[in-house]
C-alpha cells in the first residue's frame, strides 16, 4: 500500500505532519535545494520529538557536494541526491558514504526526473546504482524547483517500468517532485511505496512557506482514504516495512 511522506523543516511542522496523517516525516530545508539538509539541531529536535511515534527520513544533500551525514542519534532513512553525479568519478565515493551511516540510517538514492539538466544519472541508471550498492530504495524527484512537476518529465508508462525495475532489484520506490493533490489518483496506479509532498502540503504558502494542516489532511485522505493520527504501534510497523 502506498504511504504518505511529508517534508518538514521544524519540530512544529513535524507535529502538523504527524497529526495530519503522514506515514513518514521527512526532514529537510527547502531553501537549500531539492534535498537541502536541515541543521543538526532541527534533525535532533524532530528525532527527540517523534522517535517511536512516526517513521522518519532526512535529506543529506547531493553526493557530488560531499554533504555531512546526519547526527548519529538520528534513526531513520537518509536520502542522498545524484545531481552532478553523471560527471566522471562522481559516484566512486558512494560506498564511503554508506560506511559513514549507522545501521539505523538506511540509504535511499535520489534520482531526478529532469536528470539531464541536473547532470545526474538517468532514473534507470540510478536504480541500477542503488541496487548494486545495496541501498534501501530509490526516490525519483525533480531537481530544479521551477514549477514543473514529476509528471511533466516522466509519463505514467515510464513510472510503471521504473516500479517494476525497482521491485526486481529489491528497492523501495518513492515518488516526489512538486506533486499536486490532483496527481495522487494517477500516481497511486504506479503502486510506489511512498508519495512525497512539500509544496502541496504548504497550501498557498509554497514550498518555502509553512506547512498547512488542512493541506496535509487533504493529502492523507487522497493517499490512504482518511486523515488519521498515527499511533506509535502503527508507526513502528511502517518504519519496519521500510527497512531492508
Amino acid at each position: 500500500m502506498t504511504q504518505l511522506l511529508v517534508s518538514v523543516r521544524s519540530v512544529a511542522e513535524a507535529d502538523i505532519a504527524q497529526l495530519g496523517g503522514a506515514d513518514v516525516i521527512d526532514v529537510k530545508e527547502p531553501l537549500h535545494g531539492s534535498l537541502g539538509r536541515a541543521a543538526d539541531e532541527v534533525l535532533t529536535g524532530i528525532h527527540a520529538r517523534l522517535a517511536g511515534q512516526a517513521a522518519l527520513s532526512a535529506a543529506l544533500g547531493e553526493l557530488a557536494e560531499a554533504p555531512l551525514p546526519v547526527p548519529a542519534c538520528f534513526r531513520g532513512f537518509v536520502k542522498l541526491g545524484l545531481a552532478g553525479a553523471a560527471r566522471p568519478g562522481a559516484t566512486q565515493t558512494l560506498n564511503q558514504w554508506r560506511e559513514m551511516l549507522t545501521r539505523a540510517q538506511p540509504l535511499v538514492l535520489a534520482a531526478y526526473a529532469d536528470w539531464r539538466r541536473a547532470e545526474a544519472p538517468s532514473p534507470e541508471e540510478a536504480a541500477e546504482l542503488a541496487g548494486s550498492h545495496r541501498c534501501a530504495g530509490l526516490l525519483i524527484d525533480t531537481w530544479k524547483k521551477d514549477g514543473s512537476r514529476l509528471l511533466d518529465w516522466l509519463g505514467l508508462d515510464h513510472l510503471h517500468r521504473l516500479r517494476e525495475e525497482t521491485r526486481q532489484a529489491g528497492l523501495l520506490l518513492a515518488l516526489a517532485g512538486s506533486l499536486r493533490l490532483e496527481d495522487v489518483p494517477l500516481l497511486l496506479e504506479v503502486k510506489a511505496d511512498l508519495l512525497g509532498f512539500r509544496t502541496a502540503a504548504c497550501g498557498s504558502a509554497g514550498r518555502t512557506g509553512s506547512l498547512c494542516p488542512r493541506a496535509v489532511a487533504r493529502l492523507a485522505v487522497a493517499v490512504h482514504g482518511s486523515a488519521r493520527k498515527l499511533t506509535s504501534r502503527t508507526s513502528r510497523s511502517r518504519s519496519a516495512a521500510w527497512g531492508k
